[in-house]
């Protein structure tokens, strides 16, 4: 299953390089698929937090990225009202 998803998210991402290098620059090509692949997965996925961690203490593992700036997942959830500490 890994293998699959693994090989699924890399050939998207091939996709989305292949469209944006054309008319883009690299690092415009890195704000769009940061904005759509971390972003836009942050947005997805905080509904699911959100009712998880209603209802018990949970540990989310994500990647480093998903974690910085304005709208990761660390700044959302402490505009909620939660409170996000590292674990020691």
């Amino acid at each position: 299953m890994q293998k699959s998803y693994l090989s699924g998210l890399l050939s998207e991402i091939q996709k989305m390089k292949e469209r944006t290098r054309q008319e883009h620059t690299d690092k415009e090509v890195f704000d769009l698929e940061n904005d759509e692949l971390v972003l836009g997965r942050n947005t997805m996925w905080m509904p699911t937090i959100l009712s998880n961690i209603k209802q018990c203490a949970c540990l989310f593992a994500v990647g480093a990225l998903h974690l910085p700036g304005e709208e990761g997942l660390i700044n959302v959830l402490r505009k909620e009202g939660y409170t996000v500490e590292p674990v020691k």
